[in-house]
């Protein structure tokens, strides 16, 4: 992770799991965002590194394309 902008972690075994390595190895500050009015109003000092965890709505399968639409918005 050092060498990359950002990283996209699209299938793990164990999510919670690998979060929580994760998020205990990570030098730099842990931030964790729930809401977008969380992600729009984060203050990101340039000289510092930074985790961001986002909670997404889960898919429950009933609409499965617009439920996908809503979180990549």
């Amino acid at each position: 992770m050092d060498e990359k902008f950002s990283v996209h972690l699209p299938e793990v075994t164990s999510p919670a799991s690998a979060l929580e390595t994760l998020e205990t190895s990570f030098p730099g500050a842990v931030v964790r965002a729930d809401t977008p009015a969380d992600v729009a109003s984060l203050e990101l000092k340039p000289d510092t590194q930074y985790l961001i965890i986002v909670s997404l709505s889960p898919i429950t399968g009933q609409n499965e394309y617009s439920e996908f639409q809503a979180n990549g918005e």
